[in-house]
């Protein structure tokens, strides 16, 4: 049973655990895909796998965890970063400009 203070992740799994396979994700498609029957056979594509594999090779690289995860780049470097307040975004886009 879902409550009012469980988390967004919370909530999902218990979606999810309570519909069968991709029962869960109706809910979110019907908020913003316009065509769910041409969304589900482009999931189902290979041809995402070289994105997928790649993007999470590149997150645990950068010792991302979930999400969201932030990754600052600039011309000196690029910066993880571990909180999502403010000063800590404005100091990487200093530390990597």
């Amino acid at each position: 049973m879902v409550s009012a203070t469980d988390t967004g992740l919370e909530r999902i799994a218990a979606a999810f655990a309570a519909s069968s396979g991709d029962a869960a994700l109706m809910p979110y498609l019907r908020g913003g895909v316009p065509d769910v029957e041409a969304w589900d056979q482009s999931r189902n594509s290979s041809q995402w796998n070289l994105v997928l594999s790649s993007g999470a090779s590149q997150a645990e690289s950068n010792g991302f965890q979930g999400t969201p995860s932030i990754l600052v780049q600039g011309p000196n470097g690029q910066q993880a970063l571990e909180g999502f307040g403010l000063e800590e975004i404005r100091s990487a886009i200093q530390q990597v400009s």
